[in-house]
């Protein structure tokens, strides 16, 4: 017999293995060759809207660039496919050959498509916009402009720690003129720090009407008296009513954990344990009724003094006139 050797098999089946390895690593087709990279110093700069930079000018100036970096292109493509057989064993560099081509003169060449005009105005609107101001920066002198106020320019630049009063002061002032323009959601963000600022001139209101209540009397401590009418409730006394008054107006407003460790601290009450064990959301509660009861006595003081009694009911005087008769 003839030895024809070993039957050589070969699978029919597919190796899974093979299949996601090239499905995971496809080949890939050689890309035609294309002109040269633009370089990076040609795109537009990024900059986030609350930068406060003129985008849509800085857009503008560098499309020109652009543009002229594309035409200089074609120029020295058109330059190179005209010269001999003999230049080209002596080509130079692409720096070289810009230098022959002219496009638009030696002053917009020089600049890469712009005048010094436009250079200047370049570098104008860089410095107009505040490129070290972060988002975080961002969202942090919102949150303080609303717990301080616009205008409290060394608070908010405590929060922010990185910026100085001054540096806090010219970028607000951009925030409120450009603010309406450049950012999408304003509306919203104004409405915030309004609401803010509408607290802080309660909280003023609030403490210029204890201030003026506490000023009547030699030792509020213990002369200070509440017209209470019939709000006067059953829980507090007048004695804590008026720790709680005095100890805000020598605190200062919203300090209410103070408040409550002033109030165990004291020795009038260190058997009262209900004014102990007040939180501060129940302090600051009572404290702003308190508030209420003082502005309405001294809105009836400016408005001329106590008011006049009720004038008695119809039928009381019809009874009476009938006794002086009688």
């Amino acid at each position: 017999f003839l030895d024809i050797g070993q039957r050589d098999r070969k699978s029919r089946g597919y190796n899974i293995d093979q299949m996601y390895r090239d499905q995971m690593n496809p080949k890939k087709e050689a890309k035609a060759p294309v002109g040269p990279k633009m370089p990076r110093h040609l795109t537009t700069p990024q900059f986030a809207d609350f930068q406060f930079f003129n985008g849509q000018r800085l857009d503008e100036l560098f499309a020109k660039k652009r543009d002229w970096w594309n035409r200089m292109q074609v120029a020295l493509k058109e330059k190179n496919d005209a010269s001999t057989s003999a230049d080209k064993d002596d080509k130079k560099d692409d720096d070289d050959k810009k230098d022959e081509v002219v496009l638009d003169g030696a002053e917009v060449d020089g600049n890469e498509g712009w005048t010094n005009a436009e250079d200047a105005e370049k570098e104008e609107l860089l410095k107009e916009g505040f490129s070290t101001w972060t988002k975080k920066d961002f969202s942090t002198f919102k949150s303080a402009c609303e717990r301080h106020g616009r205008t409290a320019y060394e608070s908010i630049a405590q929060e922010l720690e990185s910026k100085t009063a001054d540096d806090v002061k010219r970028y607000s002032e951009s925030f409120w003129s450009l603010g309406p323009s450049r950012l999408n959601n304003w509306e919203g963000i104004e409405k915030q720090i309004e609401k803010g600022e509408s607290k802080i001139q309660k909280r003023q209101e609030f403490m210029n009407a204890v201030k003026r209540k506490v000023e009547k009397y030699a030792n509020p401590w213990q002369q200070l008296k509440f017209q209470y009418g019939n709000a006067k409730g059953k829980a507090f006394t007048e004695e804590e009513d008026r720790f709680i008054v005095c100890m805000t107006h020598q605190l200062g407003y919203g300090r209410w954990e103070e408040l409550k460790y002033e109030i165990r601290r004291s020795w009038n009450f260190r058997f009262d344990w209900f004014i102990k064990s007040r939180t501060p959301k129940e302090l600051e509660a009572r404290f702003k009724q308190l508030v209420r009861l003082i502005e309405k006595e001294l809105e009836t003081e400016d408005a001329g003094g106590k008011r006049k009694p009720a004038a008695p009911a119809p039928a009381a005087v019809t009874s009476a006139s009938k006794k002086a008769r009688k």
